[in-house]
């Protein structure tokens, strides 16, 4: 009976560290922090139809034991999200979070558990999120305000983008402008990051025109910023007639004829 005595011993000793003692789960992202079982952590902010990740390291702390998956248990309202998992590296394993296009606004948790397979070991701890329909703040500016702008020239437009969401935000710019005065502009704000992006209008006839920018979520529809713009240009030769062809007639439509045929003469001075 001693042998088998002295293994059982070595065994229930063996596993001590394992049964009485909670091993750690390291994040890297959205949080850099160390969570252990039956914890409670919060990741912060995202928008509908965001996808984000819950980077943590394989290591556990203890010697011979590591993670090699990481898994999300929906509680309540959570359980329409989408998780996916799966390794960035040797070093880190990944849980993908996808937030619904609609759902409502508020503060929602999740179970997520670290698991070695090979072992049947698992620590699980409870992730809270707040969720809100659109989180990047918008600013818009010109360029160089005192610097005027004649007929095919170009007046820039300063757009300042600040995402505070965990996840990265992808957004499409474009205006109530016909496509020859405006290229519309796609862009990726990472997370927790500011960024800059110009626009340019190329107005096609003198005078003021009124127009409005509009920023889109690419994830859930949304229009993120709506913002009421002007544009002024001085006329060259050529631009003063040319309104019939840019599909903005401002003049009396009795003037039609009189404007066709200064608008052709013009051409050739363009």
């Amino acid at each position: 009976m001693k042998p088998l005595f002295k293994a059982l011993v070595f065994l229930f000793f063996f596993s001590l560290p394992v049964f009485f003692v909670s091993a750690e789960v390291s994040l890297f992202e959205p949080v850099e922090t160390r969570v252990f079982d039956g914890d409670s952590v919060e990741l912060g902010s995202a928008a509908f139809g965001e996808t984000f990740r819950i980077i943590a390291s394989t290591e556990s702390g203890f010697e011979g034991i590591t993670w090699d998956s990481l898994s999300a248990q929906a509680l309540g309202a959570a359980s329409i999200w989408a998780f996916e998992s799966g390794h960035e590296n040797a070093k880190r394993i990944f849980l993908q979070v996808t937030l619904p296009k609609e759902m409502k606004e508020g503060i929602y948790e999740f179970e997520v558990s670290a698991s070695n397979s090979a072992l049947s070991f698992t620590e699980s701890f409870t992730a809270r999120l707040e969720v809100r329909r659109k989180l990047v703040k918008i600013a818009v500016s010109e360029s160089e305000p005192s610097s005027p702008v004649t007929v095919n020239g170009v007046k820039k437009y300063r757009l300042t983008f600040t995402n505070p969401s965990i996840a990265p935000e992808s957004l499409e710019v474009g205006s109530s402008l016909p496509l020859d005065w405006f290229s519309g502009k796609t862009l990726v704000v990472p997370s927790k990051k500011t960024v800059e992006e110009t626009v340019e209008v190329r107005p096609l006839v003198h005078g003021k025109k009124d127009f409005s920018l509009q920023v889109v979520s690419g994830q859930s529809g949304d229009t993120v910023s709506s913002f009421g713009l002007a544009v002024e240009s001085t006329p060259t030769f050529a631009g003063k007639f040319s309104s019939v062809a840019s599909g903005f007639p401002f003049f009396a439509p009795t003037l039609f004829s009189a404007y066709f045929f200064t608008g052709f003469v013009g051409s050739f001075f363009s």
